[in-house]
């Protein structure tokens, strides 16, 4: 599995990326009105928008090569989060298509969303 790839700085991210946690949760409507809520999975789920900006044409041709190989959805690889400093092993990107502006020399940028799979 590949990890997402790092700027020559050694950073993952950029000003300007967020970062959410989702827990997922069942209701279930019963016919007096009432609702009982319970977890659906047994832990949260992250979730990453990365903003990249002013890459160098290497940095730049190596996360095209990275997401490339991803196959959008369906390819799985490891993100390290620096928020937290916790590398998750099994997320994924959350559009089939992801586009890199390279209007101008080695000044490439992107607006990448990552999403932890629930196992």
């Amino acid at each position: 599995m590949a990890d997402f790839p790092m700027l020559k700085t050694g950073a993952v991210v950029q000003d300007g990326s967020l970062t959410a946690v989702r827990f997922g949760t069942r209701v279930v409507h019963f016919a007096d009105g009432a609702e009982q809520r319970f977890r659906d999975r047994r832990g949260p789920r992250r979730r990453w928008f990365i903003r990249l900006e002013l890459l160098t044409d290497e940095e730049t041709s190596a996360l095209a090569q990275f997401l490339d190989a991803r196959q959008g959805r369906h390819g799985s690889f490891s993100f390290f989060d620096p928020w937290t400093e916790v590398e998750y092993t099994d997320c994924s990107l959350e559009s089939d298509t992801q586009e890199i502006d390279l209007s101008e020399h080695a000044r490439g940028a992107a607006a990448i969303r990552v999403t932890q799979n629930w196992s």
